[in-house]
């Protein structure tokens, strides 16, 4: 069964239970925001280009407002909640895009193979001392608690646009963690660019 959702056309992909700081200033996104807020309702958030918009998305609802200033901006923080694909689309009223949509599932029932688990949790925390960083004792514990591990490393595993839009876009949980582990072994070859790693995982900007 086809649903509508509003959208938020961004250079940005969003994984479920991801959380992500968000700044609101374009009038008709300051409508749908608050329309959002006031009806207790999620958007969409699906990556787009100057000349593409991607059909996979993700449904965020908004989990705080940080700030609101007095012309009307917002700064939000969204959380990531299904996945969903784009069967067509039309502007509203108010210059933002109405989608028509349907739940976007992974396919295949298989069950972790904890030996690709195991293999990136090592060469994840090989990066993280090379690199020097220290992940919150929050994230790993919301790694720890995550139904589908996946998602939760591939918001701190240096990926790009498009390696994020390929994840969200797989229908396999095992599938994804294969890609993550492929990323991971050829950036730990970057043993030497400390600066460069630091900058890919630290830019990324989701919240633990």
């Amino acid at each position: 069964m086809l649903k509508k959702i509003a959208l938020f056309p961004l250079k940005l992909v969003i994984f479920p239970n991801a959380e992500y700081a968000l700044h609101i200033f374009e009038e008709r996104y300051k409508i749908m925001i608050n329309n959002c807020i006031e009806n207790n309702e999620p958007f969409g958030i699906v990556l787009s280009s100057e000349d593409k918009m991607e059909t996979i998305g993700c449904k965020v609802m908004v989990n705080q407002v940080v700030k609101r200033y007095e012309d009307g901006k917002l700064d939000i923080i969204v959380k990531g909640t299904e996945r969903f694909h784009i069967v067509g689309s039309e502007f509203s009223e108010h210059g933002y895009l109405i989608a028509e949509i349907h739940n976007f599932y992974d396919i295949l029932d298989d069950n972790i193979d904890f030996s690709i688990y195991t293999d990136i949790k090592e060469k994840f925390n090989n990066i993280l001392k090379l690199t020097e960083l220290n992940l919150s004792s929050e994230y790993w514990s919301n790694l720890n608690r995550a139904p589908l591990k996946s998602f939760k490393i591939g918001e701190k595993a240096g990926l790009t646009l498009k390696q994020r839009q390929t994840i969200l876009s797989l229908q396999s949980e095992n599938a994804r963690l294969e890609l993550i582990k492929e990323h991971l072994i050829k950036i730990d070859n970057l043993i030497d660019k400390k600066t460069i790693l630091r900058d890919l995982i630290q830019r990324d900007g989701y919240i633990n």
